[in-house]
């Protein structure tokens, strides 16, 4: 049997909680209600959540589903994290899955990272930099977020962890983008 995978949903401040939700259950077998809605709490709060564990041949195949749908997907291995979760493992259609199920535990607060509009780089150049540096981002996401910097001088890129907050604005400055970080108190 081949190693689990995490399927990873980050929260991008665009989609609404509805549709996510809707997404979420369209995209993966089994998911009910009350698991997506967890699902996309949690990314809401921390910036990203795990959505499901599965073969990596699946979590590739849910992450391209979910990225198709407008939404901001990665994998990972489930190695680390591993016995640190909760999880469920079902049968369906003849496949093993792993469901995540939150397990209460303290999470790093979660970060905004910050583009700021400068009179130096070309809108399109942004947008490449955008989809190069931050996983998943799509080219909608990343001209919404182009064009909101531009009209009123900043725009949320992202909201994770501050550890990946950092290292998203390090690469966004190394690519010539004005950027920061701060923390997202009281949610997004």
């Amino acid at each position: 049997m081949s190693p689990p995978y995490r399927v990873l949903l980050h929260n991008d401040n665009y989609n609404k909680r509805e549709y996510v939700v809707q997404v979420l259950m369209k995209v993966i077998p089994g998911m009910t209600v009350d698991n997506a809605v967890n699902i996309m709490q949690e990314a809401h709060i921390n910036g990203m959540s795990v959505v499901i564990i599965c073969a990596q041949v699946d979590a590739e195949d849910h992450c391209m589903q979910l990225r198709g749908n407008g939404l901001l997907s990665s994998v990972e291995p489930a190695s680390g994290g591993w016995l640190e979760m909760v999880v469920v493992e079902a049968m369906r259609g003849g496949r093993r899955w792993w469901y995540y199920r939150r397990k209460s535990r303290k999470m790093s607060p979660p970060y905004r990272v910050l583009l700021h509009n400068d009179n130096y780089n070309k809108r399109e150049y942004v947008v490449q930099v955008l989809m190069k540096v931050i996983p998943g981002m799509t080219v909608d996401n990343a001209v919404n977020i182009m064009q909101e910097a531009h009209i009123n001088g900043m725009s949320v890129v992202i909201i994770c962890a501050q550890v990946d907050a950092e290292d998203h604005c390090m690469q966004l400055r190394g690519n010539g983008l004005l950027s920061s970080v701060e923390p997202a108190s009281g949610g997004c």
